[in-house]
């Protein structure tokens, strides 16, 4: 079965390359930070139809929640991109996480949508 674990892993992985593409001025830049835009905008579409479907108590709050970065995240060029930059997205889902996925994943398993 599907979980978000892997999801968050590969999002990890992400930001670390991103970190280090940023960091070291490496080629390819542009296109990680393109596959990091698909990759979170495919994972919160995939976690808010799941919500809508199982009538999520805070949908709205959480979707909101997920519009703000987005927007955040297609605002800034690649040329723009920092390791400041990185560690704000980074802090945005050690806060996300634990306060506003954690609960609904709970909610997830109790309907056997999650392992």
């Amino acid at each position: 079965m599907w979980t978000f674990d892997s999801q968050y892993k590969n999002l990890v992985v992400l930001l670390n390359e991103l970190s280090r593409q940023a960091s070291s001025g490496a080629i390819g830049l542009e296109e990680t930070l393109g596959l990091f835009r698909r990759f979170i905008n495919e994972q919160f579409k995939t976690e808010e139809r799941l919500m809508r479907e199982m009538n999520y108590r805070y949908y709205e709050t959480h979707k909101a929640q997920h519009d703000c970065f987005l927007q955040d995240i297609s605002l800034i060029r690649a040329d723009e991109l920092n390791s400041k930059i990185i560690g704000e997205w980074a802090a945005w889902w050690l806060s996300h996480l634990p306060f506003n996925d954690r609960p609904s994943g709970s909610v997830l398993k109790s309907v056997n949508w999650l392992e």
